[in-house]
């Protein structure tokens, strides 16, 4: 089946509107990319001041021990004690399990 002649000009303006509306979709993107880009700022140029506004530290009631004498309460903090030791190994087991 052949294309009538006449459609060849209809096709070829379709086709052309097609890439011309492909072209400025790129254009825009770009400029958006652009646009974004001047507006980012990446971590490796902030100042410190900047870098200390960002970070944050959690405190979890694990991580420290809490003991009670008989004049205050005490809390001790430690960060070598953060993972839990493990228990004792038991020398004294029963036969029956």
């Amino acid at each position: 089946m052949e294309t009538n002649p006449r459609y060849y000009g209809e096709r070829y303006r379709f086709d052309a509107f097609c890439k011309t509306v492909l072209k400025h979709e790129a254009i825009d993107y770009i400029r958006e990319m652009k646009r974004q880009a001047s507006r980012e700022t990446s971590l490796e140029r902030l100042p410190q001041t900047a870098m200390n506004k960002l970070c944050s530290a959690d405190d979890y009631p694990s991580d420290s021990t809490a003991m009670c004498s008989r004049i205050a309460a005490v809390t001790c903090r430690s960060e070598a004690s953060r993972w839990p030791t493990p228990l004792p190994v038991c020398r004294n087991r029963s036969k029956a399990f």
